[in-house]
Parts: C-alpha cells; structure tokens; sequence
C-alpha cells in the first residue's frame, strides 16, 4: 500500500505543481479522451471494477494498518514522491491505493493488498445503509469499468482468490502476497525508462496463443497494491484466452502493461483504454458541485474586498456572475462530475487573469483547482474539448474530430484498443512523422536519456528514426491502397 503524508497548503502548491498547470490557451481544440462520469457510493460499485484512490485514507484499525511499522509509511512516501517523475498522462502522482471488486460468496468484495498482505472484506462492511463512510472510500475513489466481458472477468478473479488468500503457516497465519518496497523501487525505474510498456503493440494480432501465457499466470508473493491488480487480471485474461475457441487476446484489450506498475501508471493506462468507463465517486460525493461553488464564493469575496485593485473587483464581479448564470441554466439530471467540469471550464480562464500583474499563477485559481483536484477533476480535463466511448464509436469519432479517412480512422481505433494515448495513436496515423513527433511522446524519458549524449546517440536517435520510418512506410502504403480504391468506385 503506498501512502502519502499530511500536508500544509504551501506543501501542496509545490507537490501538485505538475497537475495544475495554468490553461495557456483557452480555444477548445477536440480531442478523443475520458472525462469521468458520477459514481454516488460504494454499493454503486460492481465485480470487475477497478478501485484507484486518490487521497491517503484513515487507519483502518480492525484491519491493524495503523500498526504497520513506520518504515512502510517512509516507504510508501518515497515512491508517492517518485511518482511525480512520471510522464504519463491520466495518472496523477497522488493516487496512493489500488484494488479491484469481487462477487464473492454472494457479496460484493473489494480485494486489495497492504502492508499486512492481502485483503477481502464485504462492501456492505465498509459502507451499507445507515452507516458511516469507513476506510478507504472517505477519499475520492476512481473507478475503472470494462465495457464488455466485465462478468467473465469478475468469474475469473474470484477463482484466484484461494491463490492470493494462501497464507504462510511458519509466519503467524499471514497471507503469503505480501507489500515489498523493493517491488515499489523497482516498478519506479521500470516505469521510467520503459513509460507503460504495452506487451502487445501490433493491433492486428486480435487472435494468438502467446508462449508466455503459463510464465504469466502467477500471483506473485511480492508484490504492491498496483501490480497485485495487473497480475490479477492478467492472470484472468490469459485464462479467458485459453478457454475462447478463437484465443481472443483478452490481455491485449484489458491489461495490456507491465504487471510492475504504480498506482499512478495503472491509472494513465486505465484512463487512455477505451476499453474501460471512467467514473469518480468523489469526497464530497453528490455535493461535489455546490461545495465547489462554495470554494469559488470564498474566492470571490476575498476578491471582491480587495478594494485597493480595481481589477480584483472585476475579477470578483466576472467570477459571481458566472456562477449566477450556471445556476439560472442548471439541469437536475446532469451528471454531477460532467456539470462540475463544465463550470470549471467557464471559470478558468477568469480565475487565470492576475490581478496585480504578475506573471505566476493567482491564488485564486490555486485556491480552486487545489479542491477540483482533491474530488477528481483535473486541469486537463478543461483546456481541451473531450469525447469518448460514451458519444459513440472510436472509428466514428475519430472521422468527425481528426478528419480522418475510413482506413485511418480504422487505424487509430485498433491502437486506441490496445491501450495507445490519443497522442500515440496519432503518431501511429500521420502520413510523414518525424523524430520530433515521436520524441514529444516520453520527452520527459527521452530528454534524461539525451542527456548523457551516448544515449541520445545511441538509443534515442536510432529509435526515434526508426519508429518514424516504419510508421511512414506502413501509411504511404495504406494511403496507395486509398487511393487505389477510390479509383477503382470512381469507375
């Protein structure tokens, strides 16, 4: 279980430097990614979801986290702060917990793995009527939901129970899937240098029996909350692959990294596969909204008292006015998440003009993204119009936003199947990518590998060049066979 410590509000400006950013440029461009849907608690949840949580929860006593050693919490501290070296977009440094959800003996479960091992206690335990929120589903919770096969999946991971709940004899009963920091460690250089690593890059390899399927099939003893969820699905995927006539590569579509991942890298993964819905139960829950009008009135009183700078008081006057035509225009039945991030969108570029004429990011917007954060809405949600599944088709979506052609459309849907970013799969459709095209993909990796100038020589350079001429060849001839069928029903 990793962990992250309480912090003073000047800490968090500098921590979450890197997930609020200042909008630069407020023109919608359309863009095919995930915006989260409202999830109201955890009886909502169902078998088959995957559970990221993105606050430090409360010590759970029954469960004796509370007594874990204080090196565990040094531990889960250093790899949380490690996380915010990772360029993946999606994933968010502070998500500190993973787990999955179970129909077990009739009862939905959520299974995860701390310090003490492994764990599965009833939903209806930690959250039934009458009762008091408990645990980890205090904090804002992101849920990750298979769009198809979400029951075959569930089958499959309740067969691996018995596998994760084996307990070791010689060590007092406990399970034998125990959190290891080393396993943390290395995820964290792994995730630096490889980014995700998808196992499968060719999306036309729908149909195969991979070799490694038996080598994969492990829980492993050591593990952390993130790669105990990979191994576990791709332990099921690998089975459903197995048991399907044709050998469906269901790993491909539904766990398709490196079972050493983070929370955070998990999480950019889920995000980006169209495969999975994205929902948000947030902290505040069905209040999010009205608590983050809350926020921006506070905003604007403390602007509008500001009666020294006349800018301020404008700034204060825009911000309320907004917010009095958001209600005037207010729908009962939209999504709570959806109706946030639209307010935020109308917000944002106001909350960004600084008053006094400086250059940093005002307080104000600080004030307001530090809470919008906290519940599950980010920045990037705001500085781009989104579209997903939930609108329609990929291939559909992406012929009307990207103007893409049938084959490229076609194209970039396969690689958005299996896992690709929206930058990646546009990459893998431009007609005459360059080395520069393909370095904005990790520049973060590619900039530190640089560095050093062997590596730039001899890794970056050749690969960047490789990759590009490769996508170049691939698409000049899919673009002959365009054109050649366009003549062909022109005749």
């Amino acid at each position: 279980m990793l962990r992250v410590s309480q912090n003073s509000t000047a800490m968090l400006k500098t921590q979450l430097s890197d997930e609020i950013q200042p909008l630069v440029d407020h023109r919608l461009l359309p863009k095919i990614d995930k915006t989260p849907l409202f999830c109201g608690s955890p009886t909502d949840l169902q078998a088959g979801d995957i559970v990221i949580f993105g606050m430090r929860p409360p010590a759970l006593q029954d469960e004796k986290i509370a007594k874990k050693p204080r090196r565990k919490d040094v531990a889960g501290n250093i790899t949380v702060f490690q996380q915010g070296f990772l360029n993946e977009k999606g994933g968010h440094k502070d998500s500190v917990h993973a787990g999955f959800i179970v129909m077990n003996e009739g009862q939905l479960m959520f299974a995860h793995l701390v310090g003490e091992g492994f764990l599965l206690k009833p939903i209806k335990d930690i959250y039934g009527p009458g009762e008091h929120e408990a645990g980890y589903f205090k904090s804002t919770t992101h849920v990750y939901r298979p769009r198809k096969n979400g029951d075959k999946l569930a089958a499959e991971l309740v067969k691996l129970l018995p596998v994760m709940q084996s307990v070791d004899h010689q060590k007092n009963n406990l399970s034998k899937v125990k959190w290891k920091f080393s396993v943390g460690l290395r995820s964290v250089f792994h995730r630096i240098f490889q980014s995700l690593r998808l196992m499968h890059r060719n999306p036309a390899a729908e149909n195969f029996v991979d070799k490694d399927v038996p080598k994969e099939r492990v829980i492993a003893n050591a593990s952390i909350c993130s790669k105990l969820v990979a191994d576990a699905y791709i332990h099921a995927c690998h089975n459903l692959t197995l048991a399907d006539a044709d050998n469906f590569n269901y790993r491909a579509r539904y766990m398709n990294i490196s079972s050493f991942t983070l929370p955070k890298t998990l999480q950019a993964y889920l995000y980006r596969n169209v495969n999975y819905e994205y929902l948000v139960m947030p902290n505040q829950r069905e209040e999010v909204y009205d608590k983050l009008v809350e926020v921006v009135k506070k905003e604007v009183s403390r602007l509008v008292a500001d009666g020294n700078i006349a800018n301020a008081n404008h700034k204060g006057e825009e911000l309320e006015a907004i917010l009095n035509a958001d209600r005037v225009n207010d729908s009962p039945d939209e999504d709570v998440m959806q109706k946030s991030i639209n307010l935020l969108k109308k917000l944002s570029p106001v909350l960004l003009r600084n008053t006094r004429g400086h250059k940093s990011t005002p307080t104000s917007y600080w004030n307001v993204m530090l809470f919008a954060k906290s519940q599950g809405l980010y920045a990037e949600y705001l500085g781009q119009d989104l579209h997903d599944r939930k609108e329609g088709k990929i291939t559909n979506l992406a012929k009307e936003h990207y103007g893409y052609s049938d084959k490229q459309a076609k194209q970039y849907s396969q690689f958005r199947r299996i896992g690709f970013s929206d930058e990646e799969a546009k990459f893998e459709c431009q007609a005459a990518p360059t080395l520069g095209d393909w370095f904005k993909l990790s520049p973060v990796r590619n900039t530190v590998i640089s560095c050093t100038g062997v590596g730039f020589l001899f890794w970056v350079l050749p690969r960047g060049l490789s990759c590009a001429a490769s996508v170049r060849k691939r698409n000049q001839e899919l673009l002959i066979v365009e054109r050649d069928d366009k003549a062909v029903n022109s005749l």
